[in-house]
């Protein structure tokens, strides 16, 4: 079963107000040369089929094609693939999980993804999908977050010194913590253009956690001991 193809000329603007009004929809904004669309297309087919028994709908806008210019142009699309859940005619918010087919069925079904929350902590914080926001956005603590994938071989390489640190700061109003995100879904302002690689370090400061601070140095002790020094003075 395919997904519904939204390829329309100007005149025809009504068949794309139709199809996002109402109940929830997703589009994806693609390009045909982009390597991450090809590989979204199978997941993005099959969440698309498992979400048609559920009257949920998902489509498809080819950024490239001349005649959805004025689409595209009008949702500000700069990368590709962008996805977009709309309800009752406007966005609702953007997606930003992992691409592929249980995250995107999960997510139009309301259902975070996340792992298990843990049963004890140590001083480096696991942190998951359903504890994201009571630990970083709603804790009155400043929280340093690395973001990371399993596979990523910087992100291995820097585990041990991030433990360490953990480890070694002893000042309890400061929280480090990380997350897999291939495991676990969030969203806040920002999180697609903050998180564009893996690792990434992000310092979420108490009272000004909507505009939280990215991490560029080197990927050492002393480094992110002198980082947090910094700005947490």
């Amino acid at each position: 079963m395919r997904i519904i193809q939204l390829s329309f000329a100007f005149s025809n603007q009504q068949n794309f107000d139709d199809f996002i009004a109402g109940k929830e929809s997703m589009v994806e904004f693609y390009a045909p040369w982009c390597g991450h669309c090809k590989k979204l297309r199978p997941e993005y087919d099959q969440a698309a089929a498992e979400l048609k028994a559920k009257n949920i709908k998902l489509g498809k806008v080819n950024c490239e094609a001349e005649i959805n210019n004025e689409i595209c142009e009008k949702y500000e699309i700069e990368g590709f693939p962008t996805l977009k859940i709309f309800k009752e005619g406007e966005v609702k918010s953007d997606y930003s999980g992992p691409l592929e087919s249980l995250a995107l069925v999960q997510k139009m079904l309301h259902i975070p993804r996340s792992e298990e929350v843990p049963s004890t902590q140590e001083k480096m914080v696991k942190i998951v999908g359903k504890t994201f926001n009571e630990i970083v956005f709603e804790s009155k603590k400043d929280v340093l977050v690395k973001f990371y994938a399993p596979w990523c071989p910087h992100c291995k390489n820097m585990a041990p010194a991030w433990i360490e640190l953990a480890e070694q700061t002893e000042n309890e109003s400061i929280v480090i913590g990380d997350i897999d995100v291939t495991a676990n879904e969030i969203e806040f302002a920002n999180y697609k253009d903050l998180v564009e690689g893996f690792p990434t370090v992000l310092l979420f400061k108490n009272g000004q956690k909507d505009v939280p601070i990215k991490y560029q140095g080197d990927r050492s002790l002393e480094d992110f001991q002198l980082f947090l020094a910094t700005y947490l003075e």
